[in-house]
Order: structure tokens, then C-alpha cells, then sequence
């Protein structure tokens, strides 16, 4: 163990308030994918506005977090002698004080937990809403003649729709 400096204290201090943030972000992210199939089996358009714009402003949260990150990361890099993309906590845990150490540490698995949660969620998330878009699919299929084109929405925006007719298909 390296005794750190004063001023490495201080950026281990606000390592640690960072890690905090990140945790937050971690469960915001979660429950708002969470609030999202939600809102989208309850048929909330309402909420679903409002939780694009919300998951939009938490996005850009995220950046400035990870710009933050990756400052401290460099200067960490620098005091511990590696290349900033090498990085690692683990690396800086076996140099820190015993009472740092623990308070990263339980920092670090918070977020190994949490990402997994919100990896979870967000396949759930997706699942939902691919089968929805299936069963939507089905049901335009069903309720309109094999030649009459609708427009539908999807990720890239309008998009024109044909029931497949006879042995081939007809999407563009």
C-alpha cells in the first residue's frame, strides 16, 4: 500500500461521491424502464411522454457523470502509474487506506449489482415491448384487406405496412 497524499484523499472523496452518483443513476435508469412497461401495458400515453422526457434529461446526466469519470480515472491513472484505459477499482483498492478501501469496495459491488438489475430490466423491457409490437402486428393483419397499406411508427420514425398477400411478402 502507497501512503496517498493529502490531495489523493480528497480525489478519493469525490471518487466516492461520484460512485454515488452513478449508483443513483443505475436505480433511476432501472425504475424508469420499469415505469416505462408500465405505462406502456397500462396504455399511459401520458406518462409515457413524460418518461421520454425524463429518461432524455437522465441521459445527459449520465454524460456529465461519465465525462466527470473519466477525468478522475486519468488522475487516478496517473497516481497509480497505469494507462487511464487500464483503470480499474481493483487496482486502486489494493492501494488505498483500510477505511477507503471498504467504502469503495461497497460502492463497487452496489454498481456491479445494479447494472445487472437494469441489464434485467431493460431485456424485459424490450421483450415487452417486441411482443406488443407483434401482437399489433397480428392484429392489423386480421382486421385489414390483404392489399390496403397503413402507416405504423417505429424507431426510424413513419413507416409504410402491407399484410403479407398470397406466397410473398409485401413490407418494403
Amino acid at each position: 500500500m502507497i501512503t496517498a497524499p493529502t490531495d489523493m484523499r480528497s480525489t478519493v472523496g469525490e471518487l466516492q461521491a461520484l460512485l454515488d452518483e452513478e449508483i443513483a443513476l443505475l436505480d433511476l435508469r432501472r425504475r424508469q424502464l420499469e415505469a416505462l412497461s408500465s405505462a406502456v401495458v397500462d396504455r399511459d400515453e401520458d406518462r409515457l411522454e413524460q418518461l421520454l422526457v425524463e429518461m432524455e434529461s437522465v441521459q445527459s446526466m449520465q454524460s456529465a457523470t461519465d465525462l466527470k469519470l473519466g477525468a478522475l480515472r486519468s488522475a487516478l491513472a496517473g497516481w497509480l502509474g497505469v494507462a487511464p484505459a487500464r483503470m480499474r477499482l481493483s487496482c486502486l483498492l489494493a492501494e488505498l487506506p483500510s477505511d477507503q478501501r471498504v467504502a469503495i469496495e461497497y460502492r463497487r459491488q452496489q454498481i456491479v449489482l445494479l447494472a445487472d438489475k437494469l441489464r434485467r430490466q431493460h431485456m424485459e423491457t424490450a421483450v415487452l415491448l417486441w411482443e406488443f409490437a407483434k401482437v399489433n402486428r397480428r392484429l392489423l393483419e386480421g382486421l385489414l384487406p390483404r392489399s390496403q397499406e397503413v402507416t405504423t411508427y417505429g424507431t426510424a420514425g413513419p413507416d409504410a405496412w402491407r399484410p403479407p398477400t398470397g406466397l410473398t411478402d409485401q413490407h418494403r
